[in-house]
């Protein structure tokens, strides 16, 4: 159950970054100030993979500071980016 929550968690936390009209002024903010030539932080706050994958593991390691195993936060991260994708092809488009 705590792994199910945790992924839910993440997946909502990474939608919120990624596509959200909120946070849009930041993103539009950093991609401006962030170099175009090469993958940056304003690639990868537009791209829900991407994004998944640190926030899923951040998500994991904090929600789990007592003693989380690397089989733990490999599901985290690896599932918060799965499901962002899949969220973001079936919401978004």
């Amino acid at each position: 159950m705590d792994i199910l929550l945790t992924l839910l968690i993440s997946v909502s936390v990474t939608m919120l970054i990624v596509r959200s009209k909120i946070m849009e002024p930041i993103r539009l903010w950093i991609m401006r100030h962030s170099d175009v030539d090469r993958i940056s932080v304003g690639y990868a706050i537009n791209c829900p993979q991407c994004a998944g994958v640190y926030i899923g593991f951040f998500t994991g390691f904090l929600f789990f500071q007592v003693e989380p195993t690397l089989l733990f936060l490999t599901a985290v991260t690896f599932g918060t980016s799965l499901l962002a994708m899949v969220a973001d092809r079936y919401l978004y488009n």
